[in-house]
């Protein structure tokens, strides 16, 4: 004993040791500097801290850029990938992580590099195209990035955001008569898709057609009555009409639900110059540069403006200066022409959860950490399911069932359509005991026809659990039609087979169980109820 004592502390490396302290405790900066200091050293006796050093040196670049990615903080979070990949074994996601910091600071060229070396290894990923073609798309490759996405809706048809982004680009080719056709296919799959919605409105208003874009904002402003947003593109419609009273309204509307609305402040206040109230027009000038203090442009034209009222300028010129800056002869025309200025690839929560999935129990308190910030992106941006979904995961993974039910309740709410997350509340409430709910979520899902075997299997256990033993045979002999190597499958439907006293065919199934060699539980259990079986007469 003495012996192996004095081993262990001829290999404890004291500063190796603090550096891990620090990374479980998530103070990753600080350790990546002790891990620096430990793979500096040179001596035969450092070198197994050395070989670890390295491994951990690269998971803490790669958790920190986790947390700046979430924080939007790309320009570090992409330097902190960079970092890991120097030695990380399954660089994959990171590469998707940074791919979209790269987009998300301009570095499109970069980006598309990195999408599209990761589809040269993965060709069939469809996050993976539809990211490079929104890098395409900011690189005004019109062509290809439409290209991309057809090629993307003839194995997707029914992929709303990808109809949504194939109508930007369509705008960007200058055909906006498809554009409207695309933007209005997103909405039919998803009816509450706000930003489908703004884009046919502002659309629709560029073709002339009015009276359709009212109602279209009407009807989404139904459904979503205190969105800033529809408020601000209703008021650039009224404001192409020359309906200004009206568009001033909607204007304060969209103001009063978010106080710190630039845009909103910045066409209101051309729009009282319009209106011939000079002094309302520089006060929502000066609270627009209150809202963005760092828009340089902003604060030019506020110093411009308050030089012309010292020298006594006249209201003209006060207009002409904000209309030089800001537009306001073609609202509707000006707003087309923003859509496409560069288009961010939103915080992709669901890929920064697929590499969370990966960690070990140890490393739960990371994600009870980047919870909250998770949650300040589902506040920011309430109207996307894939946050609320994102925000469900996590909580499921943390045992969390109230929590995780509710955010894919919300996904739900927000999509029906988004089979992602019913497959998510469908498991999560089979592992709350709510069966049957559970099993009116899963006829749903199979109602879609989404045919997975997992979830023919997960609703026989369901149906189990509700007595309902013949009903789970059905869905159990679906799940085998699809994956005929399902043992778990096998053994179930034996079980259930016994309950409807079929015991030929419960027979059959534990000995087709049994060929697969399931695993010593299942493996055990089954020669168990095969020989109590053989026993009956």
């Amino acid at each position: 004993m003495k012996i192996i004592k004095t081993l262990l502390g001829f290999f404890r490396d004291r500063e190796y040791q603090q550096a891990m302290e620090l990374y479980n405790s998530h103070r990753y900066r600080e350790a990546i500097a002790l891990f620096e200091s430990v793979i500096k050293r040179k001596s035969s006796r450092a070198s197994l801290h050395r070989n670890l050093a390295n491994f951990y040196c690269s998971y803490s670049h790669r958790n920190l850029g986790i947390v700046l990615f979430v924080m939007g903080n790309y320009p570090e979070a992409q330097y902190e990938f960079e970092e890991a990949l120097k030695c990380c074994t399954n660089p994959r996601e990171i590469y998707q992580l940074m791919g979209i910091c790269q987009n998300n600071i301009g570095d499109y060229a970069n980006a598309a590099r990195t999408f599209s070396e990761l589809l040269s290894r993965h060709p069939d990923s469809l996050p993976t195209k539809l990211r490079l073609g929104i890098a395409l798309h900011n690189m005004k490759m019109w062509d290809k990035s439409v290209a991309l996405y057809s090629t993307i809706l003839a194995q997707q048809p029914r992929y709303a955001d990808v109809h949504f982004r194939l109508g930007l680009a369509l705008l960007g080719q200058g055909r906006p008569a498809s554009a409207a056709e695309a933007f209005t296919t997103a909405i039919a799959i998803n009816p509450d898709y706000v930003e489908a919605h703004i884009k046919l409105g502002f659309t629709q208003a560029y073709l002339g057609q009015f009276d359709a874009a009212l109602a279209n904002f009407t009807a989404i402003l139904e459904r979503h009555p205190d969105f800033a947003d529809i408020y601000y593109a209703l008021g650039i419609v009224y404001a192409g009409l020359e309906r200004m009273q009206e568009a001033r309204k909607a204007f304060e509307r969209a103001l009063e639900i978010n106080p710190s609305y630039k845009d909103a402040l910045i066409k209101l206040s051309i729009l009282h110059c319009h209106l011939g109230d000079y002094r309302l027009a520089v006060e929502r000038l000066q609270e627009a540069g209150r809202a963005d203090p760092g828009d340089s442009s902003l604060q030019l034209t506020s110093t411009a403006v308050d030089d012309i009222m010292a020298r006594n300028g006249g209201e003209t010129c006060i207009r002409d200066e904000l209309e030089r800056l800001f537009g306001g002869g073609k609202p509707v025309e000006q707003a087309i022409a923003g859509f496409n200025k560069h288009l961010k690839i939103k915080p992709d929560l669901s890929t920064v959860l697929s590499i969370i999935k990966e960690f070990s129990r140890e490393q739960n308190s990371l994600l009870e950490m980047l919870i909250p910030v998770v949650q300040d992106v589902v506040r920011e941006h309430p109207s996307y399911p894939d946050t609320h979904n994102t925000l469900g995961g996590m909580y499921l993974k943390l045992h969390r069932y109230e929590n995780a039910e509710e955010s894919f309740r919300e996904a739900l709410r927000i999509n029906p359509g988004y089979l992602r997350a019913r497959v998510n509340l469908f498991t999560t409430l089979k592992d709350m005991g709510k069966n049957a709910e559970a099993a009116e979520q899963g006829k749903r899902i199979l109602e879609s026809n989404a045919e997975y075997p997992d979830v023919y299997f997960t609703m026989g256990e369901v149906l189990q659990s509700l007595g309902r033993y013949a009903d789970a045979v059905t869905y159990l002999d679906r799940a085998l039609e699809l994956r005929p190597r399902y043992a778990p499958a096998h053994f179930l439907r034996a079980q259930m087979l016994v309950h409807c006293e079929r015991h030929a065919e419960a027979k059959q199934a534990y000995e087709a169980c049994l060929a697969l060699k399931p695993g010593d539980d299942i493996e055990n259990l089954s020669r168990e109820a095969l020989h109590a079986l053989r026993q009956l007469r």
